[in-house]
C-alpha cells in the first residue's frame, strides 16, 4: 500500500488542477521578468534633519549639521523622480534621553 500512497500524494500535489498550476507558474514567472528587468539606480543627496520631540531645556548647538547626505537605493524609474523634498531625516528625542551625547 505505500505506493498508493505515495501515488496519491503525487495526484495530488502535480496533477489536480494541473493547468491552473501551469498557468499560475507562468504569471508568477512573467511578472518576475517584468520587475527584474528595471534596473536598480542609486543616488545621493542632502537632506535636512527634523529634530522632533526636543524638550524645551535643550539646545541645538551645531548650526552645521542640519543636513545630512543620505544614499537611497531603488528601481531606476522611481528613483530619478525622486526630490530632496521627498525624503525626510528625523532625529526624535525619546530615542537617545538624558544624559546620552550625539553626534552628527
Amino acid at each position: 500500500m505505500p505506493g498508493y500512497a505515495q501515488r496519491g500524494f503525487f495526484h495530488r500535489v502535480f496533477i489536480h488542477n494541473f493547468w491552473l498550476k501551469l498557468v499560475s507558474l507562468l504569471l508568477a514567472i512573467g511578472l518576475w521578468k517584468y520587475q527584474s528587468r528595471d534596473p536598480v539606480a542609486e543616488v545621493e543627496m542632502r537632506v535636512p534633519i527634523e529634530f522632533q520631540n526636543l524638550p524645551d531645556n535643550l539646545e541645538i548647538d551645531s548650526t552645521n549639521s542640519t543636513e545630512v547626505q543620505i544614499r537611497i537605493r531603488g528601481p531606476e524609474r522611481v528613483i530619478h523622480r525622486l526630490q530632496a523634498a521627498d525624503v525626510h531625516a528625523e532625529l526624535i528625542w525619546r530615542r537617545f534621553g538624558q544624559g546620552k551625547g550625539l553626534s552628527i
